[in-house]
Protein backbone atom coordinates (compact mmCIF):
# COMPACT_ATOMS: atom_id res chain seq x y z
CA UNK A 1 0.00 0.00 0.00
CA UNK A 2 0.95 3.63 -0.24
CA UNK A 3 2.76 5.14 2.75
CA UNK A 4 2.02 8.70 3.58
CA UNK A 5 5.35 10.85 4.26
CA UNK A 6 5.19 12.01 8.18
CA UNK A 7 4.52 8.40 9.28
CA UNK A 8 6.73 6.80 11.50
CA UNK A 9 7.63 3.27 10.34
CA UNK A 10 9.04 0.61 12.61
CA UNK A 11 11.49 -2.39 12.10
CA UNK A 12 10.51 -5.62 13.28
CA UNK A 13 6.89 -4.83 14.16
CA UNK A 14 8.33 -3.38 17.30
CA UNK A 15 6.99 0.17 18.41
CA UNK A 16 9.34 2.66 19.28
CA UNK A 17 12.31 1.76 17.22
CA UNK A 18 12.26 4.39 14.74
CA UNK A 19 13.55 3.48 11.11
CA UNK A 20 16.31 6.16 10.27
CA UNK A 21 15.75 5.89 6.24
CA UNK A 22 13.13 8.22 4.95
CA UNK A 23 9.95 6.61 3.92
CA UNK A 24 8.91 6.65 0.31
CA UNK A 25 5.30 6.70 -0.97
CA UNK A 26 4.42 4.32 -3.51
CA UNK A 27 4.61 4.38 -6.60
CA UNK A 28 0.88 2.73 -7.19
CA UNK A 29 -0.35 6.21 -5.93
CA UNK A 30 0.83 8.13 -8.88
CA UNK A 31 0.29 4.87 -11.47
CA UNK A 32 -3.37 5.23 -10.15
CA UNK A 33 -3.00 9.33 -10.59
CA UNK A 34 -2.26 8.80 -14.54
CA UNK A 35 -4.86 5.93 -14.80
CA UNK A 36 -7.16 8.35 -13.62
CA UNK A 37 -6.21 11.62 -15.47
CA UNK A 38 -6.77 9.02 -18.43
CA UNK A 39 -10.17 7.96 -17.66
CA UNK A 40 -11.20 11.82 -17.33
CA UNK A 41 -9.56 12.49 -20.12
CA UNK A 42 -11.43 10.14 -22.13
CA UNK A 43 -14.64 11.66 -20.72
CA UNK A 44 -13.75 15.13 -21.46
CA UNK A 45 -13.51 13.95 -25.15
CA UNK A 46 -16.80 12.46 -25.16
CA UNK A 47 -18.07 15.38 -23.57
CA UNK A 48 -16.93 17.83 -26.26
CA UNK A 49 -17.63 15.07 -29.10
CA UNK A 50 -21.04 13.74 -27.81
CA UNK A 51 -22.12 10.73 -29.96
CA UNK A 52 -24.08 10.87 -32.84
CA UNK A 53 -27.78 10.86 -31.91
CA UNK A 54 -29.28 7.13 -33.30
CA UNK A 55 -31.32 7.08 -36.21
CA UNK A 56 -34.95 5.85 -35.46
CA UNK A 57 -38.12 5.16 -37.32
CA UNK A 58 -41.55 5.89 -36.94
CA UNK A 59 -42.39 4.66 -33.70
CA UNK A 60 -39.32 6.62 -32.04
CA UNK A 61 -37.63 2.93 -31.78
CA UNK A 62 -33.49 2.67 -32.68
CA UNK A 63 -33.47 1.06 -35.88
CA UNK A 64 -30.75 -2.29 -36.15
CA UNK A 65 -28.68 -0.63 -39.04
CA UNK A 66 -27.32 2.64 -37.66
CA UNK A 67 -25.03 4.44 -40.23
CA UNK A 68 -21.28 4.57 -39.27
CA UNK A 69 -20.00 7.52 -37.13
CA UNK A 70 -18.24 10.27 -39.54
CA UNK A 71 -14.23 9.66 -39.78
CA UNK A 72 -12.19 12.18 -39.61
CA UNK A 73 -10.82 15.02 -42.00
CA UNK A 74 -7.76 15.44 -43.85
CA UNK A 75 -6.32 18.18 -45.56
CA UNK A 76 -6.71 18.56 -49.40
CA UNK A 77 -3.36 19.90 -49.90
CA UNK A 78 -1.27 18.50 -47.01
CA UNK A 79 -2.98 15.50 -46.05
CA UNK A 80 -3.14 16.32 -42.73
CA UNK A 81 -5.96 15.23 -39.89
CA UNK A 82 -7.93 18.18 -39.56
CA UNK A 83 -9.39 19.39 -36.09
CA UNK A 84 -12.62 18.59 -35.14
CA UNK A 85 -15.50 20.38 -35.30
CA UNK A 86 -17.22 21.15 -32.02
CA UNK A 87 -20.84 21.73 -31.15
CA UNK A 88 -22.11 25.14 -29.86
CA UNK A 89 -22.18 25.15 -25.66
CA UNK A 90 -22.89 28.31 -23.30
CA UNK A 91 -20.39 29.75 -21.59
CA UNK A 92 -20.61 28.51 -18.18
CA UNK A 93 -20.24 25.25 -19.39
CA UNK A 94 -16.79 26.06 -21.36
CA UNK A 95 -16.22 27.25 -18.09
CA UNK A 96 -16.15 23.91 -16.09
CA UNK A 97 -14.57 22.28 -18.92
CA UNK A 98 -11.81 24.77 -18.03
CA UNK A 99 -11.69 23.82 -14.36
CA UNK A 100 -12.01 19.93 -15.15
CA UNK A 101 -9.02 20.42 -17.34
CA UNK A 102 -6.48 22.33 -14.94
CA UNK A 103 -7.98 19.88 -12.01
CA UNK A 104 -6.05 16.75 -14.93
CA UNK A 105 -3.18 18.72 -15.58
CA UNK A 106 -2.17 19.49 -11.70
CA UNK A 107 -2.69 15.48 -11.14
CA UNK A 108 -0.31 14.73 -14.50
CA UNK A 109 1.97 17.08 -13.53
CA UNK A 110 2.50 15.92 -10.31
CA UNK A 111 2.56 12.15 -11.65
CA UNK A 112 5.05 13.09 -14.03
CA UNK A 113 7.66 14.92 -11.87
CA UNK A 114 7.38 12.01 -9.34
CA UNK A 115 7.31 8.85 -11.51
CA UNK A 116 10.35 6.38 -11.72
CA UNK A 117 8.92 4.43 -14.85
CA UNK A 118 11.11 6.14 -17.58
CA UNK A 119 8.62 4.19 -20.10
CA UNK A 120 5.39 5.59 -18.69
CA UNK A 121 7.08 8.98 -17.63
CA UNK A 122 7.33 9.30 -22.46
CA UNK A 123 3.17 8.60 -22.20
CA UNK A 124 2.67 10.99 -19.03
CA UNK A 125 4.41 13.66 -20.80
CA UNK A 126 2.06 13.32 -24.02
CA UNK A 127 -1.03 13.71 -21.76
CA UNK A 128 0.46 15.95 -20.01
CA UNK A 129 1.25 18.66 -23.01
CA UNK A 130 -1.64 17.79 -24.72
CA UNK A 131 -3.53 18.67 -21.80
CA UNK A 132 -1.48 22.29 -21.28
CA UNK A 133 -2.40 23.18 -24.59
CA UNK A 134 -6.26 22.19 -24.58
CA UNK A 135 -6.13 24.34 -20.90
CA UNK A 136 -4.73 26.97 -22.97
CA UNK A 137 -7.20 26.78 -25.81
CA UNK A 138 -10.65 27.15 -23.80
CA UNK A 139 -8.69 29.58 -21.23
CA UNK A 140 -8.54 31.53 -24.65
CA UNK A 141 -11.97 30.83 -25.84
CA UNK A 142 -14.06 31.56 -22.30
CA UNK A 143 -12.43 34.81 -22.37
CA UNK A 144 -13.79 35.77 -25.64
CA UNK A 145 -16.75 33.89 -25.35
CA UNK A 146 -17.39 35.50 -21.61
CA UNK A 147 -16.18 39.40 -23.63
CA UNK A 148 -18.73 38.76 -26.34
CA UNK A 149 -21.26 38.22 -24.37
CA UNK A 150 -21.15 38.85 -20.92
CA UNK A 151 -19.74 41.61 -19.26
CA UNK A 152 -17.12 39.58 -16.66
CA UNK A 153 -15.51 36.42 -16.05
CA UNK A 154 -16.53 34.70 -12.61
CA UNK A 155 -15.46 31.82 -11.32
CA UNK A 156 -16.77 31.63 -7.93
CA UNK A 157 -20.29 30.16 -8.68
CA UNK A 158 -18.87 27.05 -11.18
CA UNK A 159 -16.24 26.47 -8.12
CA UNK A 160 -19.16 26.75 -5.74
CA UNK A 161 -21.42 24.66 -8.08
CA UNK A 162 -18.33 21.91 -8.22
CA UNK A 163 -17.57 22.10 -5.05
CA UNK A 164 -13.91 22.72 -5.30
CA UNK A 165 -11.75 25.27 -3.05
CA UNK A 166 -10.88 28.94 -4.87
CA UNK A 167 -7.03 27.48 -4.89
CA UNK A 168 -8.22 24.51 -6.86
CA UNK A 169 -7.81 27.04 -9.82
CA UNK A 170 -4.09 27.65 -9.37
CA UNK A 171 -2.10 26.94 -12.07
CA UNK A 172 1.66 25.71 -11.15
CA UNK A 173 4.47 26.32 -13.45
CA UNK A 174 5.05 22.83 -14.61
CA UNK A 175 8.43 21.39 -12.83
CA UNK A 176 9.78 19.79 -15.77
CA UNK A 177 10.22 23.06 -17.30
CA UNK A 178 13.35 23.06 -15.31
CA UNK A 179 14.43 19.43 -14.42
CA UNK A 180 14.13 18.38 -18.48
CA UNK A 181 17.18 21.30 -18.53
CA UNK A 182 18.97 20.32 -15.83
CA UNK A 183 22.31 19.59 -17.76
CA UNK A 184 21.83 22.87 -19.80
CA UNK A 185 21.40 25.05 -16.81
CA UNK A 186 24.40 23.39 -14.51
CA UNK A 187 26.67 23.89 -18.33
CA UNK A 188 25.44 27.74 -18.25
CA UNK A 189 26.05 28.18 -14.07
CA UNK A 190 29.21 26.74 -14.79
CA UNK A 191 29.93 28.90 -17.42
CA UNK A 192 29.22 32.15 -15.70
CA UNK A 193 31.46 30.87 -12.99
CA UNK A 194 34.38 30.70 -15.28
CA UNK A 195 33.48 34.18 -16.60
CA UNK A 196 33.64 35.57 -12.92
CA UNK A 197 36.62 33.73 -11.88
CA UNK A 198 38.10 34.72 -15.41
CA UNK A 199 37.59 38.68 -15.11
CA UNK A 200 38.26 38.54 -11.04
CA UNK A 201 35.10 39.74 -10.32
CA UNK A 202 32.30 39.06 -7.70
CA UNK A 203 28.81 37.83 -8.02
CA UNK A 204 25.83 40.33 -7.61
CA UNK A 205 24.88 41.46 -3.37
CA UNK A 206 21.38 39.33 -4.14
CA UNK A 207 18.75 40.84 -1.59
CA UNK A 208 16.77 38.76 0.68
CA UNK A 209 13.35 37.67 -0.06
CA UNK A 210 10.62 39.99 1.74
CA UNK A 211 7.75 38.41 3.09
CA UNK A 212 5.35 41.49 2.62
CA UNK A 213 5.97 42.34 -0.93
CA UNK A 214 6.00 39.84 -4.24
CA UNK A 215 7.50 40.88 -6.00
CA UNK A 216 11.35 41.40 -5.27
CA UNK A 217 14.54 42.67 -7.79
CA UNK A 218 17.20 39.94 -6.30
CA UNK A 219 19.79 41.84 -8.90
CA UNK A 220 20.24 44.42 -6.23
CA UNK A 221 19.82 44.48 -2.59
CA UNK A 222 16.74 44.85 -0.98
CA UNK A 223 16.28 48.42 0.39
CA UNK A 224 16.05 48.90 4.29
CA UNK A 225 12.44 49.70 5.07
CA UNK A 226 11.38 47.19 3.14
CA UNK A 227 13.28 44.19 5.19
CA UNK A 228 12.21 43.10 9.18
CA UNK A 229 15.67 44.80 10.07
CA UNK A 230 13.69 47.76 10.85
CA UNK A 231 11.07 46.74 13.16
CA UNK A 232 14.18 45.26 15.46
CA UNK A 233 14.78 47.88 18.17
CA UNK A 234 18.12 49.55 17.66
CA UNK A 235 20.99 48.50 20.13
CA UNK A 236 21.29 50.46 23.56
CA UNK A 237 24.51 51.34 24.98
CA UNK A 238 26.01 50.07 28.71
CA UNK A 239 24.27 53.12 30.58
CA UNK A 240 21.22 52.80 28.89
CA UNK A 241 21.30 48.99 29.29
CA UNK A 242 21.70 49.19 32.72
CA UNK A 243 19.40 52.37 33.59
CA UNK A 244 16.54 50.03 31.61
CA UNK A 245 17.49 46.85 34.04
CA UNK A 246 17.24 48.86 36.67
CA UNK A 247 13.68 50.18 36.09
CA UNK A 248 12.47 47.15 35.25
CA UNK A 249 13.23 45.45 38.68
CA UNK A 250 11.68 48.97 40.12
CA UNK A 251 8.59 47.53 38.22
CA UNK A 252 8.58 44.31 39.21
CA UNK A 253 9.57 45.11 42.69
CA UNK A 254 6.08 47.29 43.10
CA UNK A 255 3.93 44.11 41.30
CA UNK A 256 5.16 41.79 44.07
CA UNK A 257 4.45 44.24 46.74
CA UNK A 258 1.01 45.21 45.53
CA UNK A 259 -0.03 41.65 44.91
CA UNK A 260 1.02 40.82 48.45
CA UNK A 261 -0.97 43.45 49.69
CA UNK A 262 -4.25 41.96 47.46
CA UNK A 263 -3.74 38.84 49.44
CA UNK A 264 -3.51 39.56 52.69
CA UNK A 265 -6.51 42.03 52.18
CA UNK A 266 -8.27 39.23 50.48
CA UNK A 267 -7.40 36.77 53.21
CA UNK A 268 -9.04 39.28 55.77
CA UNK A 269 -12.19 39.15 54.04
CA UNK A 270 -12.57 36.43 52.37
CA UNK A 271 -13.15 32.28 53.80
CA UNK A 272 -10.79 29.76 52.60
CA UNK A 273 -14.44 28.74 50.17
CA UNK A 274 -14.82 32.07 48.98
CA UNK A 275 -10.67 32.01 48.36
CA UNK A 276 -11.01 28.52 46.49
CA UNK A 277 -13.89 29.70 44.46
CA UNK A 278 -11.93 32.83 42.98
CA UNK A 279 -8.92 30.85 42.37
CA UNK A 280 -11.03 28.18 41.00
CA UNK A 281 -12.85 31.02 38.67
CA UNK A 282 -9.50 32.07 37.20
CA UNK A 283 -8.20 28.60 36.95
CA UNK A 284 -11.04 27.54 34.48
CA UNK A 285 -10.82 30.81 33.05
CA UNK A 286 -7.24 30.36 31.70
CA UNK A 287 -7.58 26.75 30.68
CA UNK A 288 -10.63 27.63 28.74
CA UNK A 289 -9.11 30.55 27.08
CA UNK A 290 -5.68 28.38 26.25
CA UNK A 291 -8.14 25.55 24.95
CA UNK A 292 -10.01 27.53 22.97
CA UNK A 293 -6.70 29.23 21.26
CA UNK A 294 -5.67 25.33 20.53
CA UNK A 295 -8.92 24.43 19.00
CA UNK A 296 -8.70 28.00 16.78
CA UNK A 297 -5.13 27.21 15.48
CA UNK A 298 -6.26 23.22 14.94
CA UNK A 299 -9.18 25.11 12.85
CA UNK A 300 -6.68 28.06 10.62
CA UNK A 301 -4.18 24.58 10.07
CA UNK A 302 -7.28 22.64 8.74
CA UNK A 303 -8.38 25.19 6.64
CA UNK A 304 -5.09 26.35 5.35
CA UNK A 305 -4.77 30.18 6.87
CA UNK A 306 -1.83 28.84 9.05
CA UNK A 307 1.15 27.02 8.94
CA UNK A 308 1.37 23.54 10.94
CA UNK A 309 3.38 23.94 13.94
CA UNK A 310 7.15 22.32 13.05
CA UNK A 311 8.06 19.47 15.31
CA UNK A 312 11.17 19.76 17.39
CA UNK A 313 12.49 16.31 16.15
CA UNK A 314 13.54 17.30 12.30
CA UNK A 315 13.06 13.58 11.63
CA UNK A 316 9.05 14.08 12.54
CA UNK A 317 9.08 16.92 10.47
CA UNK A 318 6.37 15.66 7.67
CA UNK A 319 7.50 18.88 5.44
CA UNK A 320 11.41 17.81 5.99
CA UNK A 321 10.49 14.02 5.04
CA UNK A 322 8.47 14.93 2.21
CA UNK A 323 11.50 16.99 0.87
CA UNK A 324 13.57 13.88 1.67
CA UNK A 325 11.46 11.65 0.02
CA UNK A 326 11.24 13.60 -3.17
CA UNK A 327 15.03 13.96 -3.64
CA UNK A 328 15.17 9.61 -3.35
CA UNK A 329 12.79 9.46 -6.05
CA UNK A 330 14.38 12.04 -7.98
CA UNK A 331 17.84 9.94 -7.92
CA UNK A 332 15.76 6.88 -8.70
CA UNK A 333 14.73 8.47 -11.42
CA UNK A 334 17.40 9.48 -13.12
CA UNK A 335 18.64 6.32 -12.52
CA UNK A 336 16.47 4.31 -14.14
CA UNK A 337 16.10 6.80 -17.28
CA UNK A 338 20.20 6.45 -17.75
CA UNK A 339 19.84 2.29 -17.46
CA UNK A 340 17.05 2.37 -20.44
CA UNK A 341 18.86 4.83 -22.54
CA UNK A 342 21.79 2.69 -22.00
CA UNK A 343 20.16 -0.32 -22.78
CA UNK A 344 17.73 1.35 -25.82
CA UNK A 345 20.86 0.62 -28.62
CA UNK A 346 21.66 -3.42 -26.67
CA UNK A 347 17.59 -4.01 -27.36
CA UNK A 348 17.76 -2.72 -30.79
CA UNK A 349 20.22 -4.59 -31.74
CA UNK A 350 18.72 -8.16 -30.27
CA UNK A 351 15.64 -6.84 -32.18
CA UNK A 352 17.72 -6.67 -35.04
CA UNK A 353 18.81 -9.89 -34.67
CA UNK A 354 15.55 -11.80 -33.87
CA UNK A 355 13.60 -9.86 -36.74
CA UNK A 356 15.46 -8.28 -39.65
CA UNK A 357 15.77 -11.23 -41.75
CA UNK A 358 11.66 -11.84 -41.37
CA UNK A 359 11.61 -8.05 -42.37
CA UNK A 360 14.44 -7.93 -45.02
CA UNK A 361 12.33 -10.78 -46.81
CA UNK A 362 8.90 -9.32 -46.35
CA UNK A 363 10.23 -6.04 -48.00
CA UNK A 364 11.73 -7.92 -50.49
CA UNK A 365 8.84 -9.77 -51.25
CA UNK A 366 6.24 -6.71 -51.91
CA UNK A 367 9.33 -5.28 -53.92
CA UNK A 368 9.60 -8.24 -56.35
CA UNK A 369 5.97 -8.29 -56.60
CA UNK A 370 5.54 -4.72 -57.05
CA UNK A 371 7.93 -5.39 -60.03
CA UNK A 372 6.39 -7.63 -61.48
CA UNK A 373 3.06 -6.01 -61.51
CA UNK A 374 4.04 -3.18 -62.71
CA UNK A 375 6.47 -4.25 -65.76
CA UNK A 376 5.97 -3.15 -69.23
CA UNK A 377 4.64 -6.86 -70.52
CA UNK A 378 5.49 -5.93 -74.20
CA UNK A 379 8.85 -4.28 -73.80
CA UNK A 380 9.91 -6.02 -70.78
CA UNK A 381 11.24 -2.84 -69.19
CA UNK A 382 11.15 -2.34 -65.48
CA UNK A 383 9.56 1.35 -63.44
CA UNK A 384 11.55 3.57 -61.64
CA UNK A 385 11.99 3.16 -58.51
CA UNK A 386 10.95 5.65 -55.92
CA UNK A 387 14.11 7.93 -54.72
CA UNK A 388 14.23 8.88 -51.27
CA UNK A 389 12.96 11.98 -51.03
CA UNK A 390 9.46 10.59 -51.65
CA UNK A 391 9.75 8.06 -48.77
CA UNK A 392 11.63 4.86 -50.67
CA UNK A 393 9.51 1.55 -51.03
CA UNK A 394 7.01 3.42 -48.13
CA UNK A 395 4.23 3.27 -50.66
CA UNK A 396 4.70 0.03 -52.19
CA UNK A 397 5.08 -1.59 -48.69
CA UNK A 398 2.00 0.55 -47.15
CA UNK A 399 -0.23 1.60 -50.94
CA UNK A 400 -2.64 4.44 -50.10
CA UNK A 401 -5.87 3.57 -49.60
CA UNK A 402 -8.41 3.19 -52.50
CA UNK A 403 -11.69 4.92 -52.24
CA UNK A 404 -14.56 2.14 -51.35
CA UNK A 405 -16.25 1.13 -54.15
CA UNK A 406 -20.08 0.66 -54.14
CA UNK A 407 -20.04 -2.25 -55.48
CA UNK A 408 -17.80 -4.42 -53.06
CA UNK A 409 -20.03 -3.33 -50.60
CA UNK A 410 -22.63 -5.09 -48.88
CA UNK A 411 -26.17 -3.86 -49.21
CA UNK A 412 -26.25 -2.92 -45.47
CA UNK A 413 -23.21 -1.31 -46.02
CA UNK A 414 -24.09 0.46 -49.17
CA UNK A 415 -27.71 1.35 -47.90
CA UNK A 416 -26.31 3.30 -44.81
CA UNK A 417 -23.33 5.17 -46.85
CA UNK A 418 -25.72 6.51 -49.31
CA UNK A 419 -27.81 7.58 -46.31
CA UNK A 420 -25.06 9.58 -44.72
CA UNK A 421 -24.51 11.18 -48.04
CA UNK A 422 -28.31 12.01 -48.60
CA UNK A 423 -28.50 13.09 -45.31
CA UNK A 424 -24.93 15.20 -46.17
CA UNK A 425 -26.06 16.84 -48.82
CA UNK A 426 -29.55 17.46 -47.27
CA UNK A 427 -27.60 19.99 -44.54
CA UNK A 428 -25.19 21.54 -47.24
CA UNK A 429 -28.14 22.28 -49.21
CA UNK A 430 -30.32 23.62 -45.97
CA UNK A 431 -26.95 25.94 -45.29
CA UNK A 432 -26.78 26.96 -48.61
CA UNK A 433 -30.67 28.62 -48.61
CA UNK A 434 -29.92 29.77 -44.58
CA UNK A 435 -26.66 31.94 -46.20
CA UNK A 436 -29.19 33.02 -49.18
CA UNK A 437 -31.63 34.06 -46.40
CA UNK A 438 -29.66 36.01 -44.46
CA UNK A 439 -27.45 37.26 -47.65
CA UNK A 440 -31.14 38.99 -48.79
CA UNK A 441 -32.11 40.07 -45.49
CA UNK A 442 -28.68 41.93 -45.43
CA UNK A 443 -27.15 39.87 -42.51
CA UNK A 444 -23.52 39.58 -41.66
CA UNK A 445 -21.72 36.69 -43.78
CA UNK A 446 -19.01 36.23 -41.68
CA UNK A 447 -19.45 32.59 -40.10
CA UNK A 448 -19.37 32.45 -36.34
CA UNK A 449 -16.50 32.34 -34.50
CA UNK A 450 -15.96 28.25 -33.24
CA UNK A 451 -14.09 26.93 -30.14
CA UNK A 452 -10.18 25.81 -31.34
CA UNK A 453 -9.60 22.17 -30.86
CA UNK A 454 -6.26 21.05 -32.40
CA UNK A 455 -5.41 19.41 -29.30
CA UNK A 456 -8.13 17.33 -29.36
CA UNK A 457 -6.18 14.76 -31.45
CA UNK A 458 -3.13 14.72 -29.11
CA UNK A 459 -4.97 14.02 -26.54
CA UNK A 460 -7.17 11.09 -28.40
CA UNK A 461 -3.65 9.91 -29.63
CA UNK A 462 -2.54 9.71 -25.80
CA UNK A 463 -5.61 7.83 -24.70
CA UNK A 464 -5.09 5.05 -27.83
CA UNK A 465 -1.34 4.91 -26.86
CA UNK A 466 -2.12 4.32 -23.04
CA UNK A 467 -5.23 1.61 -23.88
CA UNK A 468 -2.95 -0.36 -26.47
CA UNK A 469 0.17 -0.50 -24.14
CA UNK A 470 -0.48 0.08 -20.27
CA UNK A 471 -4.18 -0.70 -19.75
CA UNK A 472 -3.15 -4.12 -18.53
CA UNK A 473 0.18 -3.40 -17.24
CA UNK A 474 0.07 -3.16 -13.42
CA UNK A 475 3.64 -3.67 -12.64
CA UNK A 476 3.94 -1.79 -8.94
CA UNK A 477 3.87 -2.61 -5.91
CA UNK A 478 5.87 -6.61 -4.65
CA UNK A 479 2.99 -7.70 -6.45
CA UNK A 480 3.39 -6.71 -9.93
CA UNK A 481 7.20 -7.80 -9.70
CA UNK A 482 8.85 -4.48 -11.16
CA UNK A 483 9.17 -2.32 -7.48
CA UNK A 484 11.66 -0.58 -8.74
CA UNK A 485 9.96 0.75 -12.23
CA UNK A 486 12.47 0.02 -14.24
CA UNK A 487 12.00 -0.44 -18.04
CA UNK A 488 9.97 -3.57 -19.59
CA UNK A 489 12.46 -4.82 -21.97
CA UNK A 490 9.06 -6.49 -23.32
CA UNK A 491 7.77 -2.87 -24.02
CA UNK A 492 11.01 -1.41 -25.82
CA UNK A 493 11.21 -4.05 -28.51
CA UNK A 494 7.66 -3.76 -29.53
CA UNK A 495 8.44 -0.01 -29.81
CA UNK A 496 11.99 -0.52 -31.61
CA UNK A 497 10.12 -3.16 -34.47
CA UNK A 498 9.12 0.02 -36.29
CA UNK A 499 12.20 1.81 -36.06
CA UNK A 500 14.18 -1.31 -36.95
CA UNK A 501 11.57 -2.06 -39.91
CA UNK A 502 12.58 1.57 -41.31
CA UNK A 503 16.23 1.51 -40.74
CA UNK A 504 16.21 -2.57 -43.12
CA UNK A 505 13.48 -0.86 -45.26
CA UNK A 506 16.15 1.86 -46.49
CA UNK A 507 18.95 -1.19 -46.91
CA UNK A 508 16.60 -2.98 -48.82
CA UNK A 509 15.75 -0.15 -50.82
CA UNK A 510 19.53 0.58 -51.84
CA UNK A 511 20.35 -3.40 -52.79
CA UNK A 512 17.22 -2.96 -55.12
CA UNK A 513 18.17 -0.02 -56.86
CA UNK A 514 21.49 -1.58 -57.51
CA UNK A 515 19.41 -4.56 -58.12
CA UNK A 516 16.77 -2.60 -60.68
CA UNK A 517 20.00 -1.46 -62.42
CA UNK A 518 21.50 -4.50 -63.07
CA UNK A 519 18.74 -5.73 -64.26
CA UNK A 520 18.21 -2.75 -66.56
CA UNK A 521 21.48 -4.02 -67.95
CA UNK A 522 20.12 -7.56 -68.65
CA UNK A 523 17.64 -6.67 -70.45
CA UNK A 524 19.44 -4.47 -72.97
CA UNK A 525 21.79 -6.79 -73.15
CA UNK A 526 19.29 -9.10 -74.23
CA UNK A 527 17.37 -6.78 -77.14
CA UNK A 528 21.14 -6.19 -78.38
CA UNK A 529 21.98 -9.65 -78.77
CA UNK A 530 18.42 -10.69 -80.49
CA UNK A 531 18.77 -7.49 -83.03
CA UNK A 532 22.60 -9.05 -83.86
CA UNK A 533 25.86 -7.21 -84.68
CA UNK A 534 25.93 -5.51 -88.06
CA UNK A 535 27.75 -7.93 -90.95
CA UNK A 536 30.97 -6.20 -93.16
CA UNK A 537 31.65 -7.47 -96.90
CA UNK A 538 35.47 -8.59 -97.23
CA UNK A 539 36.29 -7.40 -100.69
CA UNK A 540 39.97 -7.73 -102.52
CA UNK A 541 41.77 -4.88 -104.21
CA UNK A 542 42.82 -4.56 -107.76
CA UNK A 543 41.62 -6.28 -111.08
CA UNK A 544 38.21 -7.08 -112.41
CA UNK A 545 38.35 -9.44 -109.29
CA UNK A 546 38.06 -6.53 -107.38
CA UNK A 547 35.80 -4.83 -108.67
CA UNK A 548 33.21 -7.69 -108.55
CA UNK A 549 34.36 -8.50 -104.93
CA UNK A 550 33.05 -4.92 -104.12
CA UNK A 551 30.10 -4.98 -106.14
CA UNK A 552 29.10 -8.54 -104.29
CA UNK A 553 29.95 -6.75 -101.41
CA UNK A 554 27.70 -3.80 -102.07
CA UNK A 555 24.81 -6.37 -102.48
CA UNK A 556 25.26 -7.97 -99.52
CA UNK A 557 24.91 -5.20 -97.44
CA UNK A 558 22.20 -4.23 -99.06
CA UNK A 559 20.65 -8.30 -97.95
CA UNK A 560 21.67 -7.97 -94.59
CA UNK A 561 19.74 -4.11 -94.29
CA UNK A 562 16.94 -5.70 -95.22
CA UNK A 563 17.18 -8.86 -92.66
CA UNK A 564 18.17 -6.32 -90.24
CA UNK A 565 14.49 -4.63 -91.10
CA UNK A 566 12.66 -7.99 -90.85
CA UNK A 567 14.19 -8.89 -88.10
Amino acid sequence: GARTPGVERTRGGRRGERDTKPCTMSNASYDADWRLCIRDLAYMLEWEQPPPEPVVDADGVPVPDQPPPPGPEYDEETGEELPPTLPEREPTEWVRGYVRYVQIFRRLERAYDQMSHPQKRVEVKKALEATIGRCLELRHWVMKKFARELDHVSLDEVLQDMNLPYNAMEIPVPRYFVDDRRHELGARAKFLEALIHKFETTKPELGKPNVFVGRVNWTKPVPEYLTRDVLAPPPLSVEEAEAKRIEEERIAEEYRSDLEERVNILAATKTKDQIATIIQKYTRGWLARREYDRLMDEELVFLGMKPAPRPEDPRDDPILRDLANNVERKKMQYANQAEYLAAYENLKDRVKERHGQEMREEVQDKINSWFLENRDPEAGEFPDFPDVESGGSRDILNPPPKEDDDADLDPKAAKAKADAEKKKKAEEEKKKKEAAKKKAKGGDDKPKPKCPAKFINPLRDAIDSFNRTWSKVHDTGLEGGNFDQRFISSVVEEELKPVVFEEVQKEVDEEMRLLLENLREMVAAERAAKAGPAKKGKGKKGGKGGKGEKKKGGDGKKKEKGGGTRR
